[in-house]
């Protein structure tokens, strides 16, 4: 059997809840803000604690770590957005400025590699130049003239093989031609593959 009161919306209590607010996330940014022909990355800072979520991604190594490195084609301003343990979030911007110093000298290929699998000069390419390369030709041949590599944004440099096979040591002709931050490079040159 069920009772019900009937003088029950004439009971009242007061509660005591302790509200906790949680003060919004407080970092600072640094980086060096300007990149250059002849210095064409820079290291973003962030001096705060929790997870980081940097915009835009492209031109960066790491788009969720505190200190990513930024490689941008053009002047960018990088924003991130920092959620601490109690999931409070705050953002802040830094401007990175892209500045034509006009040095081409770090448009430079090695005089050779050795794909050896040991963690030293591997690959023969352009891929310490950065990601703001927009390659237009890229091909490596061989004495007798045939293309062993053509590169294109995913392979910007090559690993010895042709076909799978392990090319023999000797002489090679490169021809390349890509946009830069710095304007248009063309180079030729031979390099050696040496084993």
């Amino acid at each position: 059997m069920v009772k019900f009161w009937e003088d029950e919306c004439s009971e009242s209590a007061l509660l005591s809840v302790p509200v906790i607010v949680n003060p919004i996330p407080e970092f600072l940014l640094s980086s060096a803000d300007i990149v250059t022909c002849s210095l064409p990355f820079t290291q973003l800072e962030s001096s705060g604690t929790g997870q980081h979520l940097w915009s835009p991604s492209m031109g960066l190594s790491q788009p969720n770590i505190p200190n990513p490195i930024a490689n941008p084609s053009q002047t960018t301003t990088y924003k991130v957005e920092l959620t601490d343990s109690f999931g409070c979030k705050a953002t802040n911007s830094i401007q990175v400025f892209v500045i034509n110093d006009g040095n081409l000298l770090r448009y430079k290929l090695p005089g050779a590699f050795t794909p050896n699998n040991d963690g030293l000069n591997d690959c023969f390419g352009i891929s310490k130049w950065g990601q703001s390369i927009d390659l237009i030709v890229f091909k490596k041949y061989n004495r007798w003239g045939q293309i062993v590599f053509s590169g294109d944004f995913n392979r910007r440099c090559w690993d010895g093989k042709f076909k799978g096979l392990e090319q023999p040591s000797g002489n090679y002709v490169y021809k390349l031609k890509a946009n830069t931050i710095c304007g248009l490079v063309e180079l030729k040159g031979d390099f050696m593959l040496i084993r």
